[in-house]
C-alpha cells in the first residue's frame, strides 16, 4: 500500500534519466510505487542514482527490449523522446518519437497494461495565429517542422492504440524549466543569460512551465486523466523579450536592450545551415528553430487545472531554481 492508503503499482518509466523523467521517477518512488526504468546502457544516471529502482537496459527503438521492459507492469509513463530543431535529425526524430512510441503502444496492448501516460508536447498542437492562448483543440499547423511533426506522429500512434482498446492519456507540456536540465534545452536560456551571452531579444513568445508541476500532473493523470484525452501543461505565457528580462533580473545580469528581427535571424540561421552542410556539424541556430520561435505560441492549461488539479508555479521561482542548480553544479564556470 502507498503512503496515502491507495495501492502501489508496478510502473515502467521510459526516459527516466532525463530532465522530466528523473523528476517523475523520483515522485513515483516517493509516493510508494514500484518503479522499473528503461534506459540505454550509455545513459547518464546521476539524476536517479540515489533511488531504489529496477532497471531494464534497452532503447525505445528496439521493440523486443521495450516488450521485455513493459512485461509485468501495470502502468507505463512514456517520457523518452528526442528534442531537436534541426532538419538533419529528421530520421532520428521519426525513429524515436514516432516508431519508438509505436513500440511502446504495441507492448502495452500485448501485455494488457492498465494505463499509458504519453508525454507529448505543445509542439504537437497547433498555434493560434492571432496570438491568443490556444487549447487542446487547435488544428495542427506546424507542417514540415521535423520535431513538431514527430511529436504529432507519436500522438497518432497513441490514438491508434486507443482505437484498439488501450487506456491512454496524452500530456502536452510547454517549455519546461527547473533544476536538472542536463541537456541544456530550455535551461540553456538561463545558463547563457547568466554568462552574459544573450545580448538581443527577438520576436515571438512561449508558454512556460515548471518541471515539478509537470511531474505532479503526470502522477495525477494516472488516476484522474480521462482515457483518450490530451492535457496542456503550461503556466505563464511570455514574449521572448519579457522572458529574457525576467531571467536577467533573476540571474543578476543586464537584460538584452536591442531587438534582432526575424528576417535577420533567418539569414543567420541559413548561414549556419550552409556551414553545417559543409562541415557535417550541427548548427547552433537552425531555420526550423527560428520558424517555431518567431511567433507567439501561447496556451491555456484550464482543462488540466479543472480535471487533473494541475497547478502552475510562478515562473520566477522556476528560473531561480534552474539558475541555482546550474550554479551549485559548477555549470556557470564552464
Amino acid at each position: 500500500m502507498r503512503k496515502n492508503g491507495l495501492p502501489s503499482m508496478k510502473i515502467l518509466v521510459t526516459g527516466a534519466t532525463g530532465f522530466l523523467g528523473s523528476h517523475l521517477t523520483r515522485l513515483l518512488v516517493q509516493t510508494g510505487h514500484q518503479v522499473r526504468v528503461l534506459r540505454r546502457a550509455t545513459s547518464p544516471t546521476r539524476l536517479i542514482d540515489d533511488l531504489e529502482l529496477e532497471t531494464a537496459i534497452g532503447d525505445v527503438t528496439d521493440a523486443a527490449a521495450v516488450g521485455r521492459a513493459i512485461a509485468g507492469c501495470e502502468a507505463v509513463f512514456h517520457v523518452a523522446g528526442l528534442v531537436s530543431f534541426w532538419n538533419g535529425d529528421r530520421a532520428a526524430l521519426h525513429a524515436v518519437n514516432v516508431l519508438g512510441t509505436r513500440n511502446v503502444v504495441e507492448a502495452c496492448l500485448s501485455h494488457r497494461v492498465k494505463r499509458l501516460i504519453h508525454t507529448s508536447s505543445i509542439s504537437a498542437i497547433g498555434f493560434a495565429p492571432d496570438g491568443r492562448p490556444g487549447d487542446e483543440n487547435i488544428p495542427y499547423n506546424w507542417s514540415r517542422l521535423p520535431y513538431c511533426d514527430s511529436k504529432r506522429g507519436g500522438e497518432e500512434e497513441v490514438r491508434k492504440g486507443i482505437a484498439r482498446g488501450l487506456d491512454a492519456v496524452i500530456l502536452n507540456p510547454g517549455v519546461i524549466f527547473g533544476p536538472g536540465d542536463l541537456h541544456f534545452h530550455s535551461g540553456a536560456m538561463v545558463l547563457q543569460m547568466a554568462k552574459g551571452r544573450i545580448r538581443f531579444w527577438f520576436d515571438g513568445g512561449c508558454c512556460t512551465c515548471d518541471v515539478g508541476d509537470v511531474a505532479a500532473a503526470h502522477l495525477a493523470a494516472l488516476s484522474k486523466g480521462r482515457s483518450g484525452e490530451r492535457y496542456i501543461l503550461g503556466g505563464e505565457n511570455f514574449s521572448w523579450r519579457a522572458l529574457l528580462q525576467l531571467i536577467a533580473e533573476t540571474t543578476g545580469v543586464p537584460a538584452p536592450s536591442r531587438r534582432i528581427s526575424t528576417p535577420v535571424l533567418k539569414l543567420v540561421a541559413a548561414g549556419y545551415r550552409l556551414k553545417g552542410l559543409l562541415t557535417g556539424r550541427r548548427p547552433p541556430i537552425t531555420p526550423e528553430a527560428i520558424r517555431i520561435s518567431s511567433v507567439p505560441v501561447y496556451f491555456s492549461s484550464e482543462k488540466a487545472k479543472r480535471e487533473l488539479g494541475y497547478r502552475a508555479s510562478p515562473f520566477r521561482e522556476s528560473v531561480k531554481k534552474t539558475f541555482e542548480w546550474y550554479r551549485d553544479h559548477g555549470c556557470l564556470e564552464k
